[in-house]
């Protein structure tokens, strides 16, 4: 509900009350680029604390007065961080974990676009904007890392095509972290595949960092695999 409080003579301003704590509101662009054959994400050094410093994906508070929808936030942030506008925009999830922002309750709202290579430039709070290939990026503020890797596999860029060119005994490039899904049950974990990768009964496998076997699909795994052979 709310409630007009006059201020001064002759104005007013609206207060908004509730029984219920008011959770804010945010919308986060994940864009995609091929630079020379290699996959890159952009990526908004943060000008202002929380993580001032510290890689982000783009994005914002919703205006409650001039935003539509958050498909109308998510592009109208993408512009004023990157220059990037009229990207047509692809939804992937809601974040909503209790402790993501440690400002307040903030419920964020992923969106995604692959996109031809573009130029970039930072603006309103964001102090850099550049692309980055996927591959180097370890860490990121808030939970932007997590809605990176669910970004990859709404938009299916973490599928790799794994035909009769496998061998046995190749293994991962390197240790990569990924999000899988477990077969019992809903339980999103982060870990890491190390190699060797392998190939039983037309299913293949990587070891995870426990020693655990994990399959190699793309509704288990957000994240591009690299095989190289020994």
């Amino acid at each position: 509900m709310s409630t007009a409080i006059d201020l001064v003579e002759g104005t007013s301003k609206t207060i908004y009350t509730s029984r219920f704590p008011i959770p804010a509101v945010t919308a986060t662009i994940a864009i995609f680029t091929h630079i020379e054959n290699v996959l890159h994400i952009l990526l908004v050094e943060r000008g202002q604390d929380p993580h001032k410093g510290k890689l982000a994906l783009p994005g914002g508070f919703l205006d409650c007065n001039d935003d539509p929808d958050l498909m109308a936030t998510a592009k109208r942030e993408l512009e004023e961080e990157t220059g990037l506008s009229d990207i047509p925009l692809l939804f992937v999830c809601v974040q909503s974990t209790i402790n993501r922002d440690p400002r307040q309750r903030v419920i964020d709202n992923v969106f995604t676009a692959i996109v031809p290579y573009t130029e970039v430039k930072a603006g309103d709070d964001a102090a850099s904007a550049k692309w980055y290939p996927v591959d180097s990026i370890t860490e990121l503020a808030f939970d932007h890392l997590y809605s990176m890797y669910q970004a990859l596999y709404k938009s299916g860029l973490n599928e790799q095509k794994l035909d009769d060119s496998f061998e046995e005994g190749w293994c991962m490039k390197r240790p990569v972290p990924v999000y899988l899904k477990r077969h019992h049950g809903d339980t999103v974990t982060i870990n890491t595949l190390e190699g060797p990768v392998s190939l039983s009964d037309g299913n293949f496998k990587a070891t995870g960092s426990q020693g655990e076997e994990w399959p190699i699909t793309a509704a288990n795994v957000y994240r591009t695999y690299e095989l190289i052979s020994k």
